[in-house]
């Protein structure tokens, strides 16, 4: 595990599929699991994603890190949650 609460798979190979769970109003509306080389393709390309978090992503990816590596949520329950697998 490391300290940031991701866990690296020591001996595993590099997370193949990323999930993508979208919420509005609290209710999971989309549930997507795609392959990560897919995912790094697209990723310039989601809106409201900043470059700060576009970074973290990619930085999570490079380091085969795996589980939730992205977790936004408004108040009113709108979110995106972005999971390694």
């Amino acid at each position: 595990m490391r300290s940031d609460g991701r866990s690296v798979d020591d001996g595993e190979s590099s997370p193949r599929f990323a999930r993508i769970e979208v919420r509005d109003g609290g209710t999971r509306v989309v549930d997507l699991r795609i392959p990560v080389s897919l995912g790094r393709l697209a990723m310039g390309r989601v809106p409201g994603l900043s470059v700060q978090q576009l970074g973290e992503i990619e930085a999570a990816v490079a380091s085969a890190a795996r589980g939730p590596i992205l977790d936004v949520e408004g108040a009113d329950g709108d979110g995106v949650r972005i999971i390694l697998e």
